[in-house]
């Protein structure tokens, strides 16, 4: 408070001098009616800065929580509507997206918080601070200054306290991976958590899956590792149009776990959320083709197994709304070592191009080598750390660059035919812990020999 103090009263000797200049050069109403607009400027409009100090937030919907022995830790990203209304200020139109943490260390040690593990590139509180400052309302500034900083989440936990703050990230949308990791006096706590928070506001495939209660079917049969592998080689090669009678990409990922699990292992690795098709959504993904620009959450158009439309579509954007890798799921009436199955399909948008085959005249391209987005799949997942096993299945026939497949749209396609199947963990495990399935081996040699022969 002491530097707020001398803070005001500079700024208050600085407005004196301009007010007394003003007052003596001009002399008369119209400049004493300037001076009044400084003074409101400089002061009296610090009331114009009104946040609400944010209390019993561990009873908001989204709140997560996780204990670890002795340590609870809550967690829970504010909507923009929860955020505009503790910080007095609307942080997303900034960026800026406060997750809230309560740390409660009923240890005899304390504990060190590595903020990066939340966001390693978040904002200091006082740059979230000035991504919202106002241009004239100095004091104003002043206390948002404070406020923020006396909000920041605090790095030690002591033994027997619970602390509660904020780190200030940057923004994402529908959901937001965070890990919480803890450092104490002999070093990292081993047991690293890990949490998938609901960012309340954006319509998802996620949140309509959770929803609408597909994400449980009610038939669902158990399998063992060598009924899964036939049950897998049995299903269609390739997505269809709604009424079945068209095939379009092929279905060429398997993920078994829970739909957490693969949201976590995914967001971990920048992949997004997607939005809902609708009006507002379309109308943001064409501003988004005629800027050139990237949109992160733009919608997918629907594909159809299991005589519905994806439960599930998340992606990893590009440089622009042209370019991205995305990713459809169907939940499978299956399981295998208690986990839902889910069946997939990923490809390469590349470009854009007009087509009679769509209701908006164009659609994205992708890229013909389907098995290497699969590949880039596979691998990127594998860096979450959540991969257990990892095998692969016979799925559709072969695809040759003299034989090659169609979509829906008309784009062709190369594949050699297999399916990725991936088992995914609730937490992380060790590279050495993850094990190969002994089904079949993605080699290419056959298909590389077809491809040598093409004319």
């Amino acid at each position: 408070m002491m530097a707020r103090s001398k803070t005001a009263t500079r700024t208050g000797g600085k407005f004196r001098t301009v007010g007394a200049f003003l007052y003596f050069r001009l002399g008369n109403a119209g400049s004493k009616g300037m001076i009044v607009l400084l003074i409101l400027a400089l002061f009296g409009c610090t009331l114009l800065y009104r946040p609400h100090p944010a209390v019993n937030l561990d009873s908001l919907e989204q709140v997560r929580t996780q204990t670890d022995g002795k340590v609870r830790i809550s967690a829970a990203v504010l909507s923009a509507e929860e955020s505009r209304e503790v910080f007095g200020v609307p942080l997303y139109a900034s960026g800026v997206q406060p997750v809230w943490l309560s740390i409660e260390n009923q240890d005899r040690v304390p504990y060190a918080l590595l903020s990066g593990s939340i966001d390693p590139n978040r904002f200091s509180p006082l740059e979230a601070a000035y991504r919202n400052h106002y241009r004239l309302f100095l004091l104003s500034n002043d206390r948002m200054n404070t406020y923020f900083l006396q909000n920041e989440m605090a790095q030690i936990i002591p033994p027997g306290k619970t602390v509660s703050g904020f780190v200030y990230t940057n923004m994402d949308l529908g959901a937001k991976y965070a890990q919480v990791v803890l450092v104490g006096p002999k070093g990292t706590k081993p047991k690293l958590l890990s949490f998938l928070l609901p960012v309340p506001g954006l319509r998802t495939h996620h949140n309509e899956l959770l929803l609408n209660g597909r994400s449980r079917p009610e038939e669902t049969v158990s399998y063992e590792e060598a009924g899964l592998r036939e049950a897998l080689e049995r299903l269609p090669c390739c997505t269809t149009n709604a009424d079945g009678t068209v095939d379009g990409d092929p279905l060429n990922i398997v993920f078994v776990g829970e739909i957490n699990d693969i949201f976590s292992a995914l967001l971990d690795r920048q992949w997004n959320m997607t939005e809902v098709v609708d009006l507002a959504s379309s109308w943001r993904e064409a501003k988004a083709f005629l800027l050139g620009t990237s949109f992160r959450y733009a919608p997918a158009s629907p594909l159809f197994f299991y005589g519905r439309r994806q439960d599930v579509t998340i992606q990893k954007p590009r440089s622009t709304i042209e370019a991205r890798n995305h990713l459809r799921l169907w939940r499978a009436p299956m399981q295998f070592e208690g986990k839902p199955v889910w069946v997939g399909q990923v490809s390469r948008d590349i470009g854009v191009r007009f087509t009679l085959d769509t209701w908006n005249l164009a659609t994205h391209r992708i890229d013909p080598h389907v098995d290497g987005t699969r590949e880039y799949l596979v691998q990127d997942l594998f860096r979450s750390g959540r991969v257990t096993k990892v095998a692969y299945v016979k799925g559709g026939p072969v695809a040759t660059l003299a034989s090659p497949r169609k979509n829906l749209t008309g784009d062709w396609y190369i594949s050699d035919g297999l399916r990725a199947v991936l088992v995914f963990s609730p937490k992380r495990i060790s590279d050495s812990e993850m094990q190969d399935l002994d089904w079949e081996l993605p080699s290419n040699t056959e298909f590389r020999d077809q491809q040598a022969s093409s004319p």
